[in-house]
């Protein structure tokens, strides 16, 4: 039998991190949950793939441990409801992992579960109805295997195109050892706090960064890209000790803390990582005057 940490949902939770305050653990076991609990979102699924219509975040490792290891197709939010049924179609997608804001989008006729109050409760939709799922009172997850597991071959996701072309998938090995290879370069343990903001197309960027968090026990508070930066959000940037985000998120959030960046310790953040095109030159002096560090620039997630 393989060792269970070499599925990526597993792998994240035994590190005992939390994403917007809430443990891993619970999130992943609320997905096992779900499976144990829904025979129809179980036979939905049956030889085919999962579809995530999800930013990386809490629901999404919920989303992620309910595929049970098959191959998840990512979907993007901002396609129309006519093109993503005609994906949905094309990749034999069984049932949707999504949120109330984004169901709409997929057709009354495949399956959609919503995570929005995971991990302890979802909604089932499927042929108009709608059944409420309890996760919340589960034994937990039993989680004994070595942490350096190097993963399994298979597939664990991939990315739906629009025009119906295949996709070369993402398997669990390949994203647990861009993972690794994150928190060595990066130096993350238990004692980070990451603050991230990324767009639906650094999906890769984000997955990694945030699961290399977790694995190494520490939290993660995620945001909107392209966002706007409120006073509660400067709090938390207070207390982050890596940032990672595109450049306009990073310049807004400059602008943002900018008065009273005189207020914060220079060390407070050990890394400011800006992900995809760079800011200019001007931007650029801006932001690492504001946070005080160099900014690191990453356009290649390392994943071959």
């Amino acid at each position: 039998m393989s060792d269970p940490l070499a599925l990526l949902p597993f792998a994240l939770a035994a590190g005992g991190g939390r994403i917007d305050g809430i443990g891993a653990p619970a999130l992943v076991a609320a997905g096992v949950t779900l499976l144990q609990r829904s025979a129809p979102l179980v036979r939905a699924l049956s030889g085919r793939r999962s579809g995530i219509l999800l930013p990386v975040g809490p629901a999404f490792l919920t989303a992620l441990a309910a595929s049970d290891g098959r191959e998840a197709l990512m979907l993007d939010p901002a396609a129309g409801r006519h093109e993503l049924g005609a994906q949905l179609a094309h990749d034999d997608i069984g049932a949707v992992f999504t949120v109330a804001a984004f169901a709409a989008l997929v057709p009354p006729s495949v399956p959609c579960v919503l995570l929005d109050e995971a991990p302890t409760t979802a909604i089932l939709r499927r042929d108009g109805l709608s059944r409420p799922i309890d996760l919340g009172t589960h034994h937990g997850l039993l989680l004994e295997g070595s942490p350096d597991a190097d993963g399994l071959p298979e597939v664990c996701l991939a990315v739906s195109d629009p025009l119906g072309r295949p996709a070369p998938g993402l398997t669990h090995r390949q994203l647990l050892s861009a993972m690794r290879a994150a928190t060595a370069r990066f130096g993350i343990s238990a004692t980070d706090r990451l603050s991230i903001a990324l767009p639906w197309s650094e999906w890769h960027w984000a997955l990694i960064v945030t699961g290399a968090t977790l694995r190494a026990g520490g939290s993660v508070r995620t945001f909107a890209s392209p966002l706007d930066v409120s006073a509660s959000d400067q709090g938390r940037l207070r207390d982050a000790t890596i940032l990672v985000a595109d450049a306009a998120t990073l310049s807004a959030w400059a602008d943002a803390i900018a008065p009273f960046a005189y207020q914060m310790a220079p060390t407070a953040f050990r890394h400011v990582v800006v992900v995809g095109p760079q800011p200019d030159r001007h931007r650029c002096a801006h932001i690492e005057h504001a946070f005080s560090r160099v900014l690191t620039p990453v356009i290649d997630s390392g994943l071959a």
